[in-house]
């Protein structure tokens, strides 16, 4: 088993352990008394406190394991003590500097969930039904967050300097999909909510080796899945030349304007892709306020908008994608096209959508 196969099927692990701890707490949940929520559900925090701290401590076992294995299968030693998975369950992980709660603390936040949509308006059938969605992620939060500690602590042992390498598994959403193979300092790297990506333990000589390149990915996709992952217009746009990591990181800060159009306020800062373009057309305003940089002038069409202005127009979708900065001079680049509209003598396209089918310019 390779080491990508090992890091995909540890989170099929962790998410099993997350699947059962979330199956008996919605159990639990259901003992909660309509007509006293807080104290009928207090009863049973102990109970779900329990459950959530054994997911943790599984999980970190298998972490652990999973740790020292893909190390070895790389080659390098995970030297150093045995980890003590006891202290990694318990507790919930919050990011940053926060201080972390007891598990039977934040097992409670659910009924207090359950209460506030109540007193909102909603009925009760729809606040206790808030109420456990917030307590099955919860739960997952903390039965992922502890697997990562572990794993993080464990690679920290290594004889080398380990970096974690993202890893997605299949399913990936499209945000996801941009950023697999990419390195980080620690496992803990920034995720969305239910994102199913995991880190895999390397030294920086070997990390190289599990770079994705995302065209690749997306090309292995039917075009259904391309549609579905990516949204049908944004899929169209990559299909149509446009950079991957252009068109996915403009549904960040998507806006109606006035007119009802549909624009994205990514990248149209001074610093920004389509913020440069326009700063040399001499479409760009100074910073205003708290802002930290001038920003372009005209709203920023995305994918969407763009092929809802030229319906069928192929020649004019492409002239408004490089308009708009979706479509750059260096073609799709694996890495991403830093610097969109200048030119970089060694960038080359990856993939090429041609009469209906996808061409690898490598060869």
């Amino acid at each position: 088993m390779s080491a990508v196969e090992m890091a995909q099927r540890h989170r099929r692990d962790v998410d099993q352990l997350s699947m059962t701890a979330s199956g008996e707490l919605q159990s639990l949940w259901r003992n909660v008394d309509p007509d006293n929520i807080r104290d009928s559900w207090a009863e049973q925090v102990p109970r779900a406190a329990a459950v959530i701290g054994s997911g943790q401590l599984m999980a970190a076992r298998s972490s652990e394991s999973y740790t020292r294995n893909v190390l070895e299968e790389q080659g390098i030693s995970p030297a150093g003590p045995r980890l003590n998975a006891e202290g990694f369950a318990g507790n919930t992980f919050p990011l940053g500097p926060r201080v972390g709660f007891p598990l039977e603390v934040a097992a409670m936040t659910p009924a207090f969930m359950a209460l506030r949509y109540i007193g909102a308006g909603y009925d009760v059938e729809r606040s206790l039904a808030a109420g456990m969605v917030n307590l099955v992620t919860k739960s997952q939060t903390a039965i992922a967050d502890a697997s990562r500690q572990a794993e993080g602590v464990t690679a920290s042992s290594a004889e080398a300097r380990v970096v974690q390498v993202r890893v997605v598994s299949p399913g990936a959403c499209s945000r996801c999909i941009i950023l697999a193979g990419r390195t980080y300092r620690d496992a803990s790297f920034l995720r969305h909510p239910s994102c199913n990506c995991t880190a895999m333990p390397s030294d920086e000589a070997s990390a190289a080796q599990y770079t994705t390149d995302p065209y690749a990915h997306f090309q292995g996709l039917s075009q259904d899945d391309q549609d579905r992952k990516f949204g049908k217009a944004n899929a169209q746009a990559v299909r149509d030349g446009a950079d991957i990591f252009q068109v996915v990181n403009a549904q960040r800060e998507m806006y109606t304007t006035a007119g009802g159009s549909l624009a994205t306020r990514a990248g149209t800062t001074r610093r920004g892709t389509f913020g440069r373009m326009e700063q040399q057309a001499g479409r760009t305003r100074d910073r205003r306020g708290a802002e930290r940089y001038g920003s372009a002038t005209r709203h920023r069409m995305v994918p969407e908008e763009i092929y809802k202005q030229a319906p069928g127009d192929r020649a004019r979708q492409v002239e408004l994608l490089e308009e708009y900065g979706f479509i750059l001079p260096q073609g799709q680049v694996p890495t991403g096209a830093i610097r969109g509209f200048n030119d970089r003598s060694l960038a080359r396209p990856s993939f090429t959508y041609r009469d209906g089918q996808w061409v690898d310019d490598a060869n």
